[in-house]
């Protein structure tokens, strides 16, 4: 498929600042290597298991973001790999509220 990430494409992404702890990576690695077997026997049900995962993380980081984002924002971006645009709107993203406020 044109434009298909290949499967190792997640651990692809430059490492900054602090890792989660080595049994939760290890879980988000299964659980991403799950997804994109399931893909490719029904991309249906992996795009329902990616759905979850959004919820997911949209439940567990409105807080995490809403403290990040008292932060000094260079370093939170720099801990996060992103430059100051791109974490200001993850951490909206998370926190509920608008990039542009």
């Amino acid at each position: 498929m044109p434009g298909r990430l290949g499967p190792a494409h997640h651990r692809c992404r430059r490492h900054h600042g602090p890792s989660p702890p080595a049994e939760l990576q290890s879980l988000l690695d299964n659980v991403t290597d799950a997804i994109e077997n399931l893909a490719k026997d029904s991309p249906t049900a992996a795009v329902k298991a990616a759905r979850t995962l959004e919820t997911i993380a949209q439940r567990t980081a409105y807080w995490p973001a809403h403290e990040a984002s008292a932060q000094d924002p260079e370093t939170v971006a720099a801990a996060l790999g992103l430059n100051v645009d791109e974490t200001r709107t993850l951490l909206a993203r998370f926190g509920g509220w608008s990039p542009y406020r």
